[in-house]
């Protein structure tokens, strides 16, 4: 057990097809959490990249048929999430990273209590925040 098998990250894209290509894989790494990828339909060429990208990468892949928002997008990604067993849920957007040290942090501080919300701050030289969780943000530099 890699300690973030109960964990599963849930993003949802619109059109983010470079994105998620940039930003998931350094992301999870070799960590082995569950991806849900929600591709919120935004055009037919977007959508075969994502569903390319998520078969390569071994994530999963919900379509819904129309742009469900990313509210719509979120929750249908923690239901399915859930109903596959994991317990802690771990929301970014296309554009965010963070690494696999930094996502182990933010499911360790969801786990320590009984119901818990966890947002991490920015960190790099452009971020107007401080990291709340990742132990990792001050070690690393922007890409």
């Amino acid at each position: 057990m890699s300690g973030l098998d109960d964990v599963a990250l849930v993003v949802v894209s619109y059109g983010s097809s470079g994105l998620l290509a940039a930003n998931l894989p350094r992301t999870v790494g070799d960590s082995g959490v569950r991806v849900v990828v929600v591709d919120s339909f935004s055009d037919a060429g977007e959508r075969a990249a994502v569903t390319r990208l998520a078969a390569e990468q071994g994530w999963e892949l919900l379509t819904p048929a129309t742009n469900v928002g990313f509210g719509g997008g979120s929750n249908l990604g923690a239901a399915h999430a859930l109903a596959a067993g994991s317990r802690v849920l771990v929301f970014l957007n296309p554009d965010a990273w963070t690494d696999p040290a930094g996502l182990a942090a933010l499911a360790s501080a969801a786990r320590s209590g009984e119901r818990m919300l966890v947002a991490p701050g920015s960190c790099g030289p452009t971020a107007r925040s401080t990291p709340a969780v990742s132990p990792t943000c001050t070690a690393r530099t922007a890409p």
